[in-house]
């Protein structure tokens, strides 16, 4: 199975830190120097654990993250949603909104950003550069895109070298899969999986969530096998046929995993609030724009416990050629639209 890759924040919320735990083989984040003086005790726990590994990205990505890399994607970028939005108002408060550590960026990356206005060294923290959110989103966002398509392209991305893409930021994620001028588009699925898998209840401690992994990690390889032959099949097959594939082994794993909870005093649940939206990079979804509905809204595959199982057609943002291209959204209930896919 592949690691989690969240982004934008080198600490990854805690939300996403239990699903990590529950579902994949790992979980990491971009990080700049100093990192382990930045992350809270639940991340450096991970990392004792070896679950958790930190990204530095000129450490192995220089070649696709060189200052040409980041300068073109920005000048796209900066097409759809326009170079005011990502000037800076004004040095704000040290916010992990508004900053980017240098560490994360070559120094002409950093140069190419100040001379373009885009971004200043904040006065009282001068390794750290200050801009707007939208900005902030972007970087890290073509950072994480990079990073993903560039390791998956040497190693894979279902293997347990993979890496795939995951944010809880709505915005960071557009940036990271909507379409852009001047870029390679697919078509593509973008379904909501958030049904098919139990997620942690309100206090589970992480450490609970550890030793019930240990216990019961046969059921969560079966889940995630599933899930990952689901989403590549629907490469090549009709919606309706890749999930009919998998549906009776979906429905036993994820029956294991809420039955083992149970046993194990690990409340899980099914609910809205934990979706997880998926962008699957297809160019099979362009023959089937004008089936009824996949071309136009959204369609149910499934009801899992009062909850759709949705898929929807959409055009998708390639960061590279490779066979199998996810990228991930964590949503709040808030955050949905009533089709169930982010506003």
């Amino acid at each position: 199975m592949p690691s989690m890759l969240y982004y934008p924040l080198a600490a990854a919320p805690t939300p996403v830190i239990q699903r990590a735990v529950l579902y994949w083989d790992g979980l990491r984040t971009v990080v700049a120097p100093g990192w382990e003086s930045r992350l809270e005790p639940e991340m450096l726990a991970m990392r004792d654990r070896e679950f958790y590994t930190p990204i530095q990205p000129y450490d192995h990505f220089n070649d696709v993250l060189a200052e040409g890399v980041i300068s073109s994607e920005l000048e796209h970028a900066v097409r759809e949603i326009g170079e005011a939005a990502l000037i800076p108002q004004q040095p704000p408060a040290l916010d992990s909104k508004t900053m980017l550590h240098t560490g994360k960026l070559e120094d002409s990356v950093v140069e190419m950003l100040i001379s373009r206005g885009y971004a200043a060294r904040h006065p009282d923290s001068p390794w750290r550069l200050y801009g707007s959110p939208q900005l902030m989103h972007l970087l890290i966002s073509i950072i994480a895109a990079q990073v993903a398509a560039d390791n998956n392209r040497r190693h894979g991305s279902e293997g347990p070298d993979g890496l795939h893409p995951h944010t809880d930021i709505a915005a960071a994620f557009r940036m990271n899969a909507d379409p852009v001028a001047g870029r390679e588009i697919s078509h593509g699925w973008r379904v909501d999986i958030g049904p098919l898998l139990p997620v942690p209840g309100p206090g589970v401690e992480i450490s609970s969530l550890w030793e019930f992994r240990q216990r019961h990690d046969q059921a969560r390889s079966e889940m995630m096998n599933a899930i990952m032959e689901f989403l590549g099949t629907l490469q090549g097959l009709y919606p309706q046929d890749a999930y009919t594939r998998v549906e009776r082994r979906l429905n036993h794993a994820r029956e294991q995993i809420a039955r083992y909870g149970k046993e194990s005093g690990v409340p899980l649940s099914l609910r809205k609030g934990a979706l997880v939206t998926v962008a699957v990079a297809a160019e099979y979804a362009g023959e089937l724009l004008d089936v009824p509905g996949f071309g136009v809204g959204v369609a149910t595959l499934a009801v899992v416990s009062g909850l759709a199982v949705n898929v929807a057609s959409a055009p998708i943002r390639q960061p590279g050629h490779i066979e199998h291209d996810y990228r991930y959204l964590h949503l709040t209930e808030s955050e949905m639209g009533r089709s169930g896919f982010p506003l």
